[in-house]
């Protein structure tokens, strides 16, 4: 089962609902149905073929031999996103390693258009502020992915063996943990803040002001303590002391937070 984000912001100023979702069979479909159902020469009930590690790596059913390259499609299973080790293992997100910056960017850009549809009276002030705290909520969560790469490690298409996610990637997460804070993606003008306007029930025609620095707040609650997890740091700390290489630790995670990379 693939969860596709299903709002694809790589153009950031047009967001296109859908545009990550599969028309047609993927490539771990097609994997799966070839190894389950091609016809296989001499096949005998309760005895597995030979054939069946040839089709299990990924090769044509006409090599004689297992490749020791694998070629099968790196995967994983939903039980993997609760283990929390594989950083890629994502639901709902198509881009890890941009670290969120596709969904900030589209975030300052919406909010523009949402800002003229409801002072031109299109858009219903719940409605507007209910989608601007989607937004906002989308960025963060996209920002909150890229902390998993910390500590993190990658499983090859064998699942046999691992790697440390490695330090290239922390400056930019850091960066973006930091811009997503202090930026200007919660820093709503006084004209938006004028049209965000709540309903405190479904269905209650009375209206109150969203606190939007309570949703800062909140999500800074939600992240900073996921970047600085015990957990986390312990797992960093352990893939440094048995690779001397890596040089980024507990220190550097914390002063790039504090006073940048």
């Amino acid at each position: 089962m693939a969860y596709p984000d299903p709002m694809d912001t790589t153009c950031s100023s047009e967001g296109c609902y859908g545009g990550h979702l599969l028309t047609a069979p993927g490539k771990y479909d097609l994997y799966a149905i070839k190894y389950g159902y091609s016809l296989l020469a001499g096949e005998v009930r309760d005895a597995r073929h030979p054939k069946l590690d040839i089709l299990a790596n990924g090769q044509p059913i006409t090599d004689d031999t297992v490749s020791l390259v694998p070629m099968n499609p790196l995967f994983a299973t939903d039980e993997c996103i609760w283990m929390g080790c594989d950083p890629r293992v994502r639901r709902w997100g198509a881009n890890l390693f941009d670290m969120g910056r596709e969904k900030m960017r589209f975030a300052l850009c919406r909010r523009k258009k949402l800002l003229a549809l409801v002072q031109r009276g299109t858009l219903a002030s719940h409605v507007y502020s209910r989608r601007v705290r989607s937004l906002l909520h989308a960025a963060c969560s996209a920002v909150a992915a890229s902390v998993e790469l910390v500590g993190g490690v990658m499983l090859d298409a064998t699942r046999q063996s691992s790697v440390p996610v490695g330090a290239s990637w922390f400056g930019d997460m850091s960066a973006s943990v930091v811009d997503l804070l202090v930026g200007d993606v919660y820093r709503l003008t006084t004209d938006e803040m004028s049209f965000l306007l709540n309903r405190p029930e479904p269905g209650s025609y009375a209206r109150v002001p969203t606190d939007v620095l309570q949703i800062h707040a909140s999500h800074a609650d939600w992240l900073l303590p996921r970047l600085l997890s015990s957990l986390r740091l312990q797992r960093l700390e352990y893939q440094r002391a048995i690779d001397q290489k890596m040089g980024v630790g507990t220190y550097d995670i914390i002063s790039a937070v504090a006073w940048g990379w």
